[in-house]
C-alpha cells in the first residue's frame, strides 16, 4: 500500500467517524491539531487527505494544525490514550488502559478483517 493510500484511508475513516457523531449537532468549525512529529512530506500527505475529506463532505470551515507534542498537552492526552489502547492488544497489558477506560467512548481496530461496517 503506497503512503498517500494508508494516511488518506485513515484520515477518511476517522473524520467519518468522528463526523458521524456530531452530524446532529451544530458546529460552526472543525479545528484539527496532529503532531509536529512529522516529516514535511507527511505533513503535506496527511493535510491533503485531510483537506480533500472534508472539503468533499462538509461544508463546515476548518483548520489543520501541527503542534509539538511537548508544548500541546491534547497531544499529550491522545499520546497516551492511543499508547494504553495499543499496548492493550500488543501485550495485554491492562493498567495503562482501566485508566482512560471510563473516558473511551468506543474502540475499533480499523485493519481488522471483518464483515461490520464501521461508518
Amino acid at each position: 500500500m503506497a503512503e498517500y493510500e494508508f494516511y488518506r484511508i485513515i484520515c477518511q475513516n476517522l473524520l467519518q467517524y468522528i463526523c458521524h457523531r456530531f452530524q446532529k449537532t451544530k458546529v460552526d468549525q472543525i479545528v484539527i491539531v496532529l503532531s509536529s512529529i512529522f516529516t514535511n512530506n507527511k505533513r503535506q500527505i496527511i493535510t491533503k487527505s485531510l483537506k480533500k475529506y472534508l472539503i468533499n463532505e462538509s461544508s463546515i470551515p476548518f483548520n489543520i494544525y501541527f503542534h509539538s507534542s511537548q508544548a500541546d498537552i491534547n497531544n499529550q492526552i491522545s499520546d497516551y490514550c492511543c499508547w494504553a489502547i495499543a499496548i492493550k492488544h500488543e501485550r495485554n497489558e491492562l493498567r495503562p488502559y482501566q485508566v482512560i477506560k471510563s473516558k473511551i467512548k468506543s474502540e475499533f481496530d480499523i485493519f481488522r478483517m471483518g464483515k461490520q461496517l464501521y461508518y
